[in-house]
Parts: structure tokens; sequence; C-alpha cells
């Protein structure tokens, strides 16, 4: 009868940020022994819960990776503020005057985005402009904040002042690592 020990060798691995990114963590042990004749025998680990069962190495043995998965989630969130520039100075809106905007964009999940750009319908020639290209690396957490790539600007027009607002949105969009 076979024997076996699995209370021996144990191990503990630390999360990394690539690994969430991938949606989990796929690895495989090697298991090294000496024979009698002083020769060294070897076998890949195998998952149970896997049950393909596939030989890599040709020993008649199961040698499956071990995967273990992660729920993942990707989101993005973004706030526009906008200030109003009285540059007569005398408090009310005249066209020609402008409205600044700021954009705080976060990745609100916890998958690393690419690529992340925010457009805006209102910041367009000829009466408004939206500064910033993109952002290439977004990562989740704390870091994944970003207050000041994006900038616009709006000048009134008279419809602005006849509605007594403007009102609009932006979109924040970015490529998560699935694509």
């Amino acid at each position: 009868p076979r024997t076996g020990d699995d209370s021996t060798f144990s191990g503990t691995y630390t999360i990394q940020q690539s690994d969430i990114d991938n949606s989990g963590v796929t690895n495989q042990a090697t298991a090294t022994g000496t024979t009698p004749n002083d020769g060294d025998i070897t076998d890949l680990s195998d998952d149970p819960s896997d049950l393909t069962n596939q030989d890599i190495n040709g020993n008649g043995n199961p040698d499956d990776p071990t995967i273990t998965t992660f729920n993942t989630i990707d989101s993005i969130s973004l706030i526009k503020t906008g200030n109003f520039n009285d540059e007569s100075g005398d408090g009310f809106a005249q066209v020609g005057e402008t409205i600044s905007y700021t954009f705080r964009v976060r990745n609100s999940g916890n998958r690393t985005l690419t690529n992340v750009r925010i457009t805006d319908p209102l910041l367009v020639l000829p009466n408004g402009s939206l500064v910033g290209g993109q952002i290439a690396t977004l990562p989740p957490g704390p870091s994944g904040v970003d207050s000041t790539t994006f900038t616009g600007t709006y000048t009134i027009q008279q419809s602005d002042i006849d509605a007594g607002t403007v009102r609009n949105q932006a979109l924040a969009t970015g490529t998560s690592p699935d694509g």
C-alpha cells in the first residue's frame, strides 16, 4: 500500500496585484526524493479538484496545476466639478465668461485599468475644450485616483444664461485586464 504525508509541507503565498488582474493564481509544485540507489525521483503536483487529470510529465500520475480563482470587479467613477469664472466681477453671467471644470477619476474596482480617458460633449470646440490625454495605467485602491490629468473650459452662451444653468455630464472609460 502507498503511504503519504499530508503534514510536513505547507506554504503561503502573498497575492500580488498582477494575480488579481489575472483573476487568480495558477501554480504547480515539484516533489523530489532520493531512491535507495541515490537517484532522484520527481513528480509534479496535482490538483485533486481538477478532474481532467493531465499527465504532463508522462509518468502515469495526474499532474494538473492548482488554480485558485478570485472574485474581481472592474469599476470606474468620475466626479466633475464646475466653477463659474466671473471675469467681469459683477456676480452675473455674461456671454463670453467661462466655466472651469475639474475631473476626479477613480478606479473603484480591484483590478488595474489602462487607457483611461474622459469624453465630454460640452467641452468641444467652438465653445469648450477638454485638456488631458489618457491615463496609461490606473491601479485600484488609494493610488488609483487622478485629479490632475483632465481639465476643461466652457464659454457661456446666451442660451445658457436664458436657461439659468449649464448642465451636462462627462463619461470616463478605461480598459480592464481582459480588454
